[in-house]
């Protein structure tokens, strides 16, 4: 857990504040935060990662803000399920759901940068990140409790 923490907030931090002083000089430049639909809300059996994710859509708005009329872009992308080697590597399954093409994920970002300081990428991701503002965030906790078991081995619950 606290290496999640490390590579999703530590890392974007450090790494961000060594390379954007350059590209303010230049005057030219963007960065792209990888966030995710769970960082929007709770993620009971995930509670570190959606919180991790959550961490990086603040942070990289927040960076959207303070570089905007600098020539330099940030933006937060927010995907949901995508197909990649993630599940697998961490144990999960996805069912039949393999996610978005990562090519989509990737063009639904180059497309926002410099327009929007955040995007979620596949309308169905966009329903589920916004479903909190439908619902309490109990009972949004209480739904992702429900969707995150029935993919989560019961040896990693």
């Amino acid at each position: 857990l606290r290496s999640m923490v490390v590579v999703n907030c530590v890392v974007p931090v450090v790494l961000t504040s060594r390379i954007i002083p350059g590209m303010v000089k230049r005057g030219r430049g963007a960065v792209i935060v990888v966030g995710s639909v769970a960082g929007r809300q709770p993620l009971p059996l995930h509670a570190v990662y959606s919180a991790t994710k959550g961490f990086d859509l603040l942070f990289g708005e927040g960076l959207w803000g303070e570089l905007r009329g600098t020539g330099v872009d940030a933006l937060v992308i927010e995907p949901g399920p995508t197909a990649t080697e993630f599940q697998s590597v961490a144990g999960e399954s996805v069912g039949t759901d393999h996610g978005e093409p990562a090519e989509n994920v990737v063009r639904v970002a180059l497309d926002a940068l410099g327009k929007h300081p955040s995007v979620i990428s596949g309308w169905f991701n966009w329903v589920r990140a916004n479903a909190v503002r439908i619902v309490p965030r109990s009972t949004a906790a209480i739904i992702a409790k429900r969707v995150v078991e029935g993919q989560t081995p019961v040896e990693l619950r």
